[in-house]
């Protein structure tokens, strides 16, 4: 359940921005709201990320459904969610400033009638061309920016961005590539194997080498040849598949990610980097 909101005085501010919050690079980094902060709508949810090796915050499945294209961006060096929108002195006062001169009302905690740190749902390291390049950007649905108080506060954003000279955009669900998020989401706990000790390399090697030299699981379903591998070895239900999502996620076996992938029919690998055995995943 979601904790009440604390009025944002000064002096809650400082605390947080004491506490770490909208700070740090990678792993280090702490989002100014977690999902705990603000009340729950059963769209809220957390997971660890590959990129960051830390548990990020998204408070809208549009939030979700973005980061996933994130993870698997190939320039996609460091993604941090709910990034405060503070000067350089750790206040509001920049936004507030813009909101007065562009006319619009400031934004406002609802019920407690506050002023609210605003923040940016997306602030995203890229690499260009070998340089870091920082990119904002704000999820919105479609009909929502359709909303008059909704412009007003994405205005404040991009002014807000402008000045600093970061590129600022809004994404909606309309770029989001439903099969990609659909299988990074599939793939995305197995990266690192994590929840799965018992899996060695030699297992890996094993499954990888059965199934890319007889090429079978071409033609019948992947959970035929996943679950025929699990059965012949003796493997814990679901161990060749995880180890096929594995393979997947770290990009070992490349695939058509814009298709879905569904274990009931084949799977169609286009290209495979002859995986390595060297030491135990973990």
């Amino acid at each position: 359940m979601a904790k009440k909101r604390t009025p944002l005085t000064d002096k809650n501010i400082k605390r947080m921005i004491k506490e770490g919050r909208g700070q740090g690079e990678g792993v280090e980094y702490i989002p100014w709201l977690a999902v705990r902060d603000v009340p729950s709508l059963g769209r809220s949810t957390e997971g660890k990320g590959w990129k960051t090796g830390r548990i990020h915050h998204f408070l809208s499945k549009l939030e979700t459904d973005y980061f996933f294209q994130l993870e698997w961006a190939n320039n996609v060096i460091d993604i941090k969610e709910q990034f405060p929108l503070l000067d350089e002195f750790g206040s509001y006062g920049e936004t507030m400033e813009i909101a007065k001169q562009i006319g619009v009302k400031y934004s406002i905690i609802p019920k407690i009638r506050t002023p609210n740190v605003m923040t940016t749902d997306f602030l995203i390291t890229l690499n260009v061309d070998g340089k870091e390049i920082l990119t904002a950007r704000s999820t919105k649905y479609a009909q929502d920016l359709n909303n008059r108080r909704t412009k007003e506060k994405l205005e404040v954003e991009r002014l807000f961005w402008e000045r600093r000279g970061v590129k600022w955009e809004v994404i909606t669900e309309n770029q989001i590539n439903e099969s990609l998020v659909f299988n990074v989401e599939f793939v995305h706990g197995a990266k690192n194997l994590l929840g799965y000790k018992y899996i060695t390399h030699d297992m890996i090697y094993y499954v990888e080498n059965r199934l890319r030299t007889t090429n079978s699981f071409i033609d019948e379903p992947l959970v035929y040849w996943t679950k025929s591998i699990d059965k012949d070895l003796g493997f814990k239900k679901g161990t060749s598949l995880c180890i096929v999502r594995y393979l997947i996620a770290n990009k070992i076996w490349g695939i058509d990610m814009n298709r879905k992938i569904e274990p009931t029919e084949p799977l169609a690998v286009k290209t495979v980097t002859i995986y390595r055995r060297e030491k135990d995943v973990n």
